[in-house]
Parts: C-alpha cells; structure tokens; sequence
C-alpha cells in the first residue's frame, strides 16, 4: 500500500523513530531528491518493504522520508534522532508544549494590558500622568501629521482631524470674514468664499485698486502680484491636483475636500501649533521649528563641497547637502501639526495670505 506509514523496525534505524510533518520531495528514478534543498542521503528498507530516505540536518539528527517505489506521494516525515541520543518521551513533549503555550499566553495577555492601558506608551513602555501626554508622545512612534490640542488625539489625515476638532466646538464655532487686501478706499468684505474667489480673480479693469494683481497662474482663475506667487501657485496645483480647478483662497492648496461635518476651509479657523515630533516642542511658526530642529537634531559634517547635514533622529541614514533638503526631509517626517477650536474663530486673509499672493 503506497500509503502505508508504518516505520519500520527499531533494528533498521539508528535509534528511536519520532513523528513529524510531512514534506513532499521528488523522486527520480527511485532516488530521492529534496524540492528545496540538496542534501546527502542513505535509503534503508522497512520490514513493510517500504524505501525510507533519510536526510541528515544541519543539527546532527535526521529526517525519514517514506517513500515507495519511487512515487512522488510522502504520507510521512520521520526524524530519528543521533546515534547515542534519546528522543524525547511523548509525555514529556506534551509537557514542554504546554508549557510554551503558557508563556506565550502570559506574553500575549501583558501586551494586551499595556496597549490597553491609556497613560502607558505600547511601544516604549513609558507612563504618563494624563491621556492627552499618552496620545502626543507616542506621536514619536507612529506617522500621523496632526493631533488635537484638546484631548491629545493624533490623526493621520487633514479631513479626520478637522471634523474631530470641529466636535470639540461645534460649526458654528467658526466664521468667514474675508476682505480684500487691495480695496482699502472702497473695502471689500463678504463671509463667501466663492465671492471672494471671484472678486480676487478680476484685475484693475474691474477694480482699478487691484493693479497690483497682473500675474494669472495658468490653470486657476486667481491673480497674482509676482512670477514667483504665481508659479509657486502653480506648483501647489500640480502637488494637490483638484478634480474641478478650485484651489484654497487662504492656502492654495487644491486639496479643497468636505465632509457633511466639516470642509477643509475650517482647518483655518483653527489655532493651529506646529510641534517637533522628536521632543515635543510647539512653535507658532514654521521657520521658528525648522531653526528649532537644525540646532537640536541636525549634525553638521564637513563635505567636498562645503557642508553636509545629517537627521540625528534617522540615525544618520541619509546626509543632505543643502538646508533646503534637510528642512524639506524634516517638514515631511518629524513636523507635527497641533489643532484647537475656540469659540468664535474667524477665517481672515492675514499677512500671510498677502505674500502667497505676492503682495508684500
């Protein structure tokens, strides 16, 4: 019977026979031959007259495979142990296994604990005092961009962060007053964003206080006062492409997303702190973090052309030769976003908004 797995005699192998896995190897003209690997074998034959290859490992012991009349088909895989060696009694293995299978429950379970267990980091094992400590901290280990000042909440995407902001407050925690920084004569105010799109998109034949606006960056309707806004502009526009053409009046972004609890203009009614991922540290502006993090986490080294710069926090994988790259390396992998909503946030053009438009 090919499929006969009874071993045979203790008189025909070197010691005692113990069970394992099946494996499948191939077998060529009666000569077995191992699928994956090569390896020496002997062949001895059961009383049953079955063909056993036996195949040494590399930790002494051998593997049995049975086989008959050179067919393909492996009921069984044997391991017979070294001469001068005892297999281990089938009590004694049962007794090992569940004592494995302890452990591993044991590890399982305190893991459990710790990642259930709000003020303690799953990752580095350090406690804290408050949630809202627990959730910024482990900002170290994981890659999300904003968080909530509020409640310490991290979130990966600008769309989850805001409408998880926006319940902090409510919608009507936030207004629209935007006024053209051009019409001082005759101001132009509206809490319409589209109004106000169209109003920035007509130049001094429509408004002759917009003289200063000659510049239209191709593919968007906006008007600007320099070939740098403009193309910068237009940079935005290939990074966040938009379906319809719109882009963000306030940042230029094209990334114009809603959601029936909140938009991403309302990400600019927000009190927003641009945080250091490596040490915690917040920053109302962004060139105060990046002076932050090239003094704290950047290693100057001497290089052919001058000098190059190195992420300490990266391990000093990756070296940058000019402090455009690194600060472009450090936007992208250790700055951090912190959101707040207060009562009565407004949506306004400051001086910001002024120079991306090429005005100042």
């Amino acid at each position: 019977n090919p499929r006969d797995t009874t071993p045979p005699p203790a008189s025909a192998l070197p010691t005692t026979i113990v069970p394992r896995q099946p494996i499948r190897p191939n077998f060529a003209s009666g000569h077995p031959q191992l699928l994956q690997q090569m390896l020496p074998v002997r062949t001895v034959t059961g009383a049953n007259g079955q063909l056993y290859a036996v195949v040494p490992t590399t930790a002494g012991a051998t593997r049995q495979i049975v086989a008959t009349g050179g067919q393909t088909s492996v009921p069984a895989l044997i391991t017979v142990p070294p001469q001068g060696t005892r297999a281990t009694p089938p009590q004694q293995q049962q007794q090992q296994q569940q004592q494995q299978q302890q452990r591993l429950v044991q590890q399982l379970t305190a893991a459990r604990a710790v990642a259930e267990d709000p003020l303690t980091c799953a990752h580095c094992g350090q406690t804290f005092t408050s949630v809202a400590a627990s959730h910024v901290h482990k900002l170290k280990h994981n890659d999300d961009t904003y968080f909530c000042l509020e409640c310490g909440k991290s979130f990966r995407s600008e769309p989850l962060a805001t409408v998880h902001i926006v319940s902090h407050c409510g919608v009507d925690g936030i207004k629209t007053d935007l006024q053209c920084p051009l019409c001082t004569s005759a101001p132009y105010r509206t809490s319409s964003v589209i109004a106000f799109r169209r109003h920035m998109s007509e130049g001094p034949s429509v408004h002759p206080q917009h003289a200063k606006l000659t510049v239209r960056s191709p593919g968007c309707v906006l008007l600007f006062g320099s070939d740098k806004a403009s193309a910068d502009h237009q940079r935005q526009h290939r990074e966040a492409p938009s379906s319809d053409g719109r882009c963000c009046i306030i940042c230029g972004t094209g990334n114009m997303w809603t959601r029936p609890t909140a938009s991403h203009l309302m990400l600019h009614g927000a009190m927003q702190w641009i945080m250091c991922r490596e040490c915690g540290l917040c920053f109302t502006q962004l060139h105060q973090f990046h002076e932050h993090f090239r003094n704290a986490h950047v290693t100057q080294m001497p290089h052919q052309n001058g000098r190059s710069y190195s992420c300490t926090p990266c391990h000093q994988s990756q070296l940058f030769i000019a402090q455009s790259q690194i600060d472009a390396h450090v936007a992208e992998k250790h700055k951090v976003f912190g959101l707040k909503l207060k009562g009565n946030q407004t949506i306004e053009i400051d001086d910001e908004v002024k120079k991306r438009l090429g005005l100042l």
